[in-house]
């Protein structure tokens, strides 16, 4: 018997490093996603903070990647998906 999915899968994603899917990442036009992982040049206290990378869900590029010399606690969209 095969597997029941409880969602649709949009995209599927091969990532350099272990990421985090946070509640809000896909934007309202559901063709771009907002990943968390840990920075790697961030040089905070312990080597604590984040990095946040934008994909396209539709299987292209990378948009951009920026280290955050933090903690990323939440994610925003505008209405028209920036």
């Amino acid at each position: 018997m095969a597997a029941l999915r409880a969602y649709t899968p949009l995209s599927a994603l091969s990532l350099p490093a272990p990421s985090v899917l946070h509640p809000e990442a896909c934007n309202p036009a559901m063709d771009l996603v907002a990943l968390l992982s840990r920075a790697p040049s961030t040089k905070t206290v312990q080597g604590k903070g984040h990095a946040v990378t934008l994909w396209r869900l539709n299987g292209g590029p990378r948009v951009w990647t920026k280290d955050i010399g933090g903690w990323v606690e939440g994610l925003g969209w505008s209405p028209d998906g920036t």
